[in-house]
């Protein structure tokens, strides 16, 4: 992996780094121990944070090394050691190796303090994601949001990929639409990528008025050539005609329809409106569409 390709990566999997400083503040009802590192462990992972950062990754990954043959360490520093290796491993563009790292650190059980254990748990969904563990990543992200206050819309719309990716159609539609209602209420644009996933989601399903609904949606915020085409060819299949033909007609308005086989789409439609409706001016095309 690349310096450009990891440092995009780093906006994505939020625990890949260094936690040296100790954070014990625990959820009420949950203990924790206190959290303590000694002098010449926090050097060493200090050192290893510093070749991470020059883009030297082989050498902090030696240094860690190092710490991992000190026998006593205790959990809290076996914590921060392999939370540092998770991350050197990441940018390193090992996946598997990373993943061990953090669950390693997810092992130290109560010597944790919360906002470690938190944010290890999502880094940890976004791994198995990416390593096709869909399910693991599922679980995770679940536990996460259970004790997560406020969270944004990206971890919904990552669990409802992950159940896509298993097949879970039904069960992926409820996080992209809280994923969707939180953007909104945070006056942020839904991303595109989103509605198409909740179309593909809808599109699995079989629900044609769904992807109607997205289609339309999609014409509107994100106005491109394809989607009005689709938009077009859905409106065909449910046999609503004059809602085909506005779809159409206001793509050649647009200058979408550039090809010839694309303009002719118009002629039959406009035609089969004419017989069924009688004359129908454009202006009563687009209020249907509407």
């Amino acid at each position: 992996m690349g310096r450009a390709a990891r440092m995009a990566s780093r906006g994505l999997v939020l625990a890949l780094g260094l936690v040296l400083a100790a954070d014990a503040a625990a959820q009420p009802g949950r203990t924790r121990t206190t959290a303590t590192m000694r002098q010449r462990v926090y050097d060493k992972l200090s050192e290893a944070s510093e070749l991470a950062n020059a883009d030297r990754p082989d050498e902090a990954i030696e240094v860690l090394r190092e710490v991992e043959e000190i026998k006593d360490l205790s959990p809290y520093e076996k914590a921060q050691l392999y939370t540092a290796v998770g991350y050197i491993e990441f940018t390193r563009d090992d996946l598997p190796a990373s993943v061990r790292a953090y669950e390693t650190v997810l092992a130290q059980g109560e010597a944790l303090p919360e906002a470690l254990r938190a944010s290890t748990l999502y880094t940890l969904a976004q791994l198995h994601f990416q390593v096709e563990e869909y399910r693991k990543c599922v679980d995770e992200l679940r536990e996460w949001m259970a004790s997560s206050t406020n969270p944004g819309p990206e971890p919904y719309v990552l669990l409802a990929q992950a159940h896509y990716q298993l097949g879970e159609y039904r069960e992926g539609i409820e996080p992209v639409e809280t994923a969707i209602s939180i953007a909104r209420n945070r006056g942020r644009r839904v991303e595109e990528s989103w509605w198409l996933l909740l179309r593909v989601l809808w599109y699995e399903l079989d629900d044609r008025g769904k992807m109607l609904e997205i289609l339309e949606t999609l014409v509107r915020e994100y106005p491109r050539k394809e989607y009005w085409l689709q938009l077009g060819a859905l409106y065909g299949e449910v046999g609503d005609k004059a809602k085909r033909l506005a779809a159409y007609r206001i793509a050649y308005r647009q200058g979408f329809l550039d090809r010839e086989s694309e303009i002719v789409l118009l002629a039959p439609f406009y035609y089969a409106v004419r017989k069924h409706l009688g004359p129908l001016p454009w202006v009563s095309l687009t209020v249907a569409w509407r």
